[in-house]
């Protein structure tokens, strides 16, 4: 599950803004409204949801993004049952400029168990997400 981990951090930590990256799926999102806000150590941050597939039998994030930018071929992973969608809650930390812009997701939401052993492995990738590229 390490190699799977490791993938799900590379597609999270991407430093652009291409079609399926994390950042660009935060960045075009409107912050607050639903997601509301959190507080961390004291300061109140905007969120915004991060809609997400992942593939039900290893936990690899395979697409951030909304429903209706799902490329086909991740449309018929959902339809086959092999992907699920689901939402991570993400506090945002702006910089000085975009380049600086940092993220802590605080909240998932997964569809039916989350127990099973591809939730637990994004669960570990967003633990490690946390830990090594959030903010505090």
């Amino acid at each position: 599950m390490g190699e799977i981990i490791q993938k799900n951090l590379e597609l999270m930590v991407k430093d652009d803004f291409s079609d399926g990256s994390f950042k660009e799926c935060i960045c075009s999102e409107s912050l607050g409204g639903n997601a509301g806000s959190v507080t961390i150590g004291g300061k109140e941050y905007s969120c915004g949801g991060a809609n997400f597939v992942y593939d039900t039998g290893s936990g690899q994030i395979l697409y951030f993004g909304n429903s209706q930018n799902f490329p086909e071929k991740i449309k018929e992973k959902i339809a086959t049952g092999k992907a699920k969608h689901s939402t991570f809650r993400v506090a945002v930390k702006f910089g000085e400029d975009i380049s600086e812009i940092r993220f802590r997701i605080v909240e998932h939401y997964f569809n039916g168990k989350s127990n099973n052993p591809a939730v637990r492995t994004i669960l570990e990738s967003v633990n490690k997400y946390n830990t090594e590229y959030g903010f505090d």
